[in-house]
């Protein structure tokens, strides 16, 4: 199984149900040293997350775990534009990923 941090709308049943075709189980956790942030740039809003490295940083979430067909769904869903998926450590100690801006300061890490 694998773990995804969601600080957005896979949070929500219906966009659960409509992805994965049923509901994620999950437990809130943080990502510490992220900022969520938007671009505008785009004719729709799209959240996302950019790396700081402050601990005073901090995205509230929710952590989720899903097969690896399902991890797949969730990049179809979640990887637009300027976003990748990245492997990061949550407040809970559990490693997940994460679906942030792909922007050079991402490496940094």
């Amino acid at each position: 199984m694998e773990k995804i941090f969601s600080y957005g709308t896979l949070q929500m049943d219906s966009v659960q149900i409509a992805t994965f075709g049923r509901e994620l189980v999950g437990t809130k956790d943080k990502l510490v040293g992220w900022l969520l942030t938007t671009d505008n740039s785009a004719s729709l809003q799209q959240a996302s997350l950019k790396y700081t490295g402050q601990e005073t940083d901090v995205v509230e979430g929710t952590l989720f775990e899903v097969s690896p067909s399902e991890l797949c769904k969730a990049d179809d869903y979640s990887v637009v534009d300027d976003c990748i998926r990245v492997r990061e450590d949550v407040i809970s100690g559990n490693r997940a990923w994460v679906y942030v801006w792909a922007d050079a300061d991402v490496f940094l890490v």
